[in-house]
């Protein structure tokens, strides 16, 4: 779910605004088109990344015998919904958009950690 938002979101681009040029190649009229689109897309995409941190902590990482490993997602999760939901209110912000691009960092750094461990417990093929 997260991956097809991405890539929603990269397909459906963020308008030029709140000091952001406007590339001489940008259609006309698009922005009113791409803006929500590529929200609604982010949005799936973070939903299901947040939703995902949750089914972690509270039932994959409990069954694998790790309870004492739902720290990190359950801060990852509540970073990212907290920072989407300040640029979902609709606040352009210069702090809200560094906040929200550091949740966006976070997330992928946990990503990242995970990732590596379940990879270290993998046997080689």
């Amino acid at each position: 779910m997260y991956g097809i938002g991405l890539i929603g979101a990269g397909i459906f681009v963020a308008d030029p605004m709140d000091g952001f040029l406007r590339a001489a190649s940008w259609p006309a009229g698009l922005d009113e088109l791409a803006w929500p689109l590529h929200f609604m897309a982010g949005g799936i995409g973070f939903f299901g990344l947040i939703g995902a941190t949750l089914v972690l902590a509270y039932r994959v990482l409990p069954a694998a015998g790790i309870g004492s490993g739902r720290l990190p997602p359950l801060l990852t999760g509540t970073l990212l919904f907290g920072a989407f939901a300040a640029i979902a209110w609709g606040t352009r912000h210069p702090a809200i958009n560094l906040g929200f691009t550091a949740a966006v960092v976070v997330s992928w750094v946990w990503l990242t950690a995970l990732f590596a461990k379940v990879r270290s417990r993998c046997p080689e093929p």
